[in-house]
């Protein structure tokens, strides 16, 4: 049986809310919203974010307030460094019912002075293996031919910060991508480089990374 929408709703509603009370109270606004933070940790990778949510009251029928939490809005970690910080929340005056720029201040100076405080909260999810074989091919940053066999290739660094940033481990993913026999090893390692003036790459079957791509869109 389909979910519907209003229990799809119900659902999300209930998340949201869980969500927000694990959150620090920044401000109330004077139109009645309420804003709160947090810092947002990838379990897998440790990325983190500073995180902000609104919960405002919408008039519905016969007089009756229904509760409605905002979007989860992320920011990078180490915008509360930023001397434009108020500048770079301004996307909060789209949210929420009467937030203006005095609350945006408000909220500004908050993150500055209160950012080592802020409540973790541990985010396990990171992207399917599909996902990130779609995300190293787009990022690929050429080809190499070896054993009759076509690679496309990637710095370590590029390859890390792009595992890293899907919740990835990177060793993790050079592994899953062995199981799969598409990382080109040399000499039992996971990168590769033709001379020891080149800098290591990584090398990734192309072929069996295209139909990995190509076997989800069926």
């Amino acid at each position: 049986m389909s979910m519907s929408i209003e229990h799809f709703e119900k659902e999300v509603d209930i998340l949201m809310k869980n969500l927000f009370t694990k959150m620090n109270k920044i401000i109330e606004t004077k139109g009645g919203d309420e804003v709160r933070g947090a810092i947002l940790v990838n379990d897998y990778s440790g990325r983190k974010e500073i995180i902000i949510m609104i919960k405002s009251f919408m008039n519905v029928e016969n007089g009756k307030r229904h509760i409605k939490y905002s979007e989860l809005l992320r920011f990078n970690y180490e915008i509360y460094q930023d001397n434009d910080l108020e500048e770079k929340l301004k996307p909060l005056l789209r949210h929420g019912n009467l937030i203006d720029e005095k609350d945006v201040r408000k909220i500004a100076v908050y993150i500055m002075e209160n950012w080592k405080d802020l409540n973790k909260i541990f985010d396990k999810n990171k992207v399917d293996f599909t996902t990130i074989c779609r995300i190293l091919y787009e990022s690929k940053e050429g080809e190499i031919e070896l054993n009759n066999r076509k690679y496309i290739i990637l710095s370590t660094a590029s390859f890390n910060e792009i595992a890293r940033n899907s919740g990835w481990i990177p060793i993790h993913l050079k592994k899953t991508l062995i199981l799969s026999d598409m990382l080109y090893r040399n000499m039992g390692r996971y990168d590769y480089h033709r001379r020891k003036d080149e800098p290591r790459v990584i090398c990734i079957d192309k072929e069996l990374l295209e139909g990995e791509i190509n076997d989800a869109e069926i």
